[in-house]
């Protein structure tokens, strides 16, 4: 039985479109995002231990010229100071660090997290085959869809962020 319909049949008060279009939304939703970390982030954590903030955070320094203060990077990431700090101490701990962290040269109480060159040669090493997953899991959509889809999901993000 589908969810939709086990859904209706536990509670007959979801019978309304609006209700059942609300729950699909939900159940493709969540379906999607399990198959993009199955396909795209489970084979990045398998080959070269990065999560999804793992490489997130590498591609934010690399992008800023290979180094930011941890707040710069917890506003880039879209988490907090504490989030990211906590990212960085678990990967300095790994045996051979992705990123250093040490203190600004112009303000010695700023923390300044730098990729290291292995974190370089671990992020060339699996763009290309990330990419390459990503452009196959949206290639069902045309461009105008996919940039539709984004739309709509930033509206249902955006309802959900704090202001």
């Amino acid at each position: 039985m589908k969810p939709r319909q086990r859904l209706l049949r536990t509670n007959p008060q979801t019978a309304g479109q609006e209700n059942l279009s609300a729950v699909d939304l939900l159940l493709h939703l969540t379906c999607a995002a399990d198959i993009a970390r199955e396909e795209i982030y489970r084979p990045l954590q398998d080959t070269a231990r990065l999560s999804e903030g793992k490489l997130s955070l590498l591609m934010t320094l690399k992008d800023a010229g290979g180094e930011m203060s941890i707040g710069m990077l917890a506003q880039h990431l879209g988490v907090t100071d504490a989030t990211t700090s906590i990212m960085i101490s678990r990967m300095l701990k790994e045996a051979q660090p992705l990123v250093e962290r040490n203190s600004s040269t112009l303000d010695r109480r700023a923390v300044m997290v730098r990729i290291t060159a292995r974190g370089e040669q671990v992020l060339a090493s699996v763009l290309p085959e990330h990419y390459r997953k990503v452009l196959a899991f949206s290639e069902a959509l045309t461009q105008a869809e996919q940039l539709l889809l984004v739309g709509l999901l930033k509206k249902l993000i955006a309802e959900r962020k704090p202001k």
